[in-house]
């Protein structure tokens, strides 16, 4: 499996929030995060985005982008393991 991480512009912090299964999954989405900037065409509702908006540790806002895939033994145990108590990815038409 591969773990999707992000960077946020604003505090630098490296975080992953989403898997995908296999090594061609992880290649489709990164074709179409390229070119599209969205993966919505293919995974719907579950859509993986290129850029979102991240909450820093400090209660500021920052901008977040897509950096790639790594691969992960145990992802889903891992990512919630990394996952920052403070952070919190919010939709565009939420702010």
């Amino acid at each position: 499996m591969y773990k999707m991480y992000y960077r946020c512009n604003l505090c630098q912090e490296l975080y992953s929030d989403s898997v995908v299964k296999s090594p061609a999954d992880a290649i489709n989405a990164i074709a179409l995060l390229a070119s599209f900037g969205s993966t919505k065409s293919l995974l719907g509702e579950r859509s993986l985005e290129m850029k979102g908006i991240h909450r820093c540790s400090d209660g500021s806002f920052g901008l977040s982008e897509f950096i790639g895939f790594r691969y992960a033994a145990d992802p889903v145990e891992d990512v919630e393991q990394n996952r920052p108590e403070t952070e919190e990815r919010v939709q565009p038409n939420e702010v």
